[in-house]
């Protein structure tokens, strides 16, 4: 199936099991420790689920201790997220095309019932693609952005918002930027994605995709991420990423550079 031709991000995982989340015990300043899956960071909050009682809290950063503090400001760009009230709005995401097995989860937080894809059909907030063997979905984004699912993969619509802007009779193919500020985060639990990514708005536009092993930060480049069985493979072959995930801190990947990431041992938080 081919829906352009131009591929500037390429993404493979295949993780036999597990799901996308950044889990780290975070500690106030009281003493407090709280296991907490990271949800996202605005304006100096960070938005966390306890994996306890998957309830979930606002805090400022800065109310936690130092070395938490360094990890969540490190990867706020990262893990960029608004609130209801932040002038964004709900992007749309329509499933562009589908080959084979592919099945929609409408709300994978409320536990709905999936159903197979239909062309056209738009996905909203938690919304699930599964795709079976030799089977693909691609999905299309109103900030440019062409996703493509393939193979036996699970992906997660966690959050898609945008900012207002207007709409002009222009080909996907042809923008060369968003055409607004845009959030995206995806949750690839395993499988392939390949993404075409549009030029981000610098500073106010964030896009991320999470794996079971870490975080990728897209600055619309290339780059070829492989997970398996507890490592990550990240190959750069224009631009750079931001990594942070496994057994290595946050960093930087260079065009031609390699990069690989351990789980990290049961207990053990990253610093």
């Amino acid at each position: 199936m081919r829906f352009c031709t131009a591929i500037l991000l390429f993404i493979t995982l295949c993780v036999s099991q597990g799901h996308s989340a950044i889990v780290r015990t975070l500690t106030n300043t009281k003493g407090v420790k709280v296991e907490a899956e990271i949800a996202g960071i605005w304006q100096g909050k960070v938005t966390f689920t306890l994996v306890s009682d998957k309830k979930s809290y606002t805090v400022p950063i800065n109310s936690l201790v130092q070395a938490d503090q360094d990890f969540l400001n490190q990867r706020s760009h990262l893990l960029m997220l608004p609130p209801p009230d932040s002038g964004f709005a709900e992007g749309a995401v329509i499933i562009a095309g589908a080959e084979g097995s592919v099945k929609v989860v409408p709300d994978s937080s409320g536990g709905s019932e999936s159903h197979p894809a239909v062309v056209g059909e738009s996905l909203g907030p938690n919304a699930s693609i599964v795709t079976g063997k030799a089977s693909s979905a691609i999905l299309l984004f109103t900030n440019g952005t062409i996703a493509t699912l393939t193979g036996t993969s699970r992906i997660l619509l966690k959050a898609f918002l945008q900012s207002k802007f207007e709409s002009n009779s222009g080909l996907v193919n042809d923008m060369k930027t968003e055409p607004s500020s845009s959030i995206l985060r995806l949750d690839l639990s395993f499988g392939d994605l390949i993404v075409d990514v549009k030029k981000l708005t610098p500073k106010k536009s964030s896009f991320s995709i999470v794996s079971p092993i870490g975080v990728a930060g897209i600055r619309g480049t290339q780059f070829h991420l492989y997970a398996r069985q507890g490592v990550d493979y990240l190959d750069v072959t224009a631009g750079s990423v931001d990594y942070g995930g496994g057994t290595l801190p946050l960093k930087a990947v260079g065009k031609g550079k390699r990069l690989v990431a351990k789980k990290l041992p049961a207990g053990t938080t990253r610093s």
